[in-house]
């Protein structure tokens, strides 16, 4: 959605924090861009934005946890 600039450096914090921790129970999932349909007020997400990313990652946690 927003902070696509900041994926980098989100993906370099989990790396280290796996490394640090061993923990292999996190990921990291880039929510949808918006769109001119889904932007909302001041250029934030809309109300679409949030329905598509909401079910975009209900799909992606399904996944992670093995459900169908």
């Amino acid at each position: 959605m927003l902070g696509a600039s900041m994926m980098p450096a989100i993906y370099r914090g989990v790396d280290s924090y796996i490394k640090k921790t061993g923990d292999q129970k996190v990921s990291v999932y880039q929510l949808p861009n918006m769109t001119d349909e889904t932007v909302g007020a001041r250029s934030h997400p809309g109300r679409l934005a949030h329905e598509k990313a909401a079910k975009e990652l209900t799909g992606y946690v399904k996944e992670v946890l093995s459900i169908n």
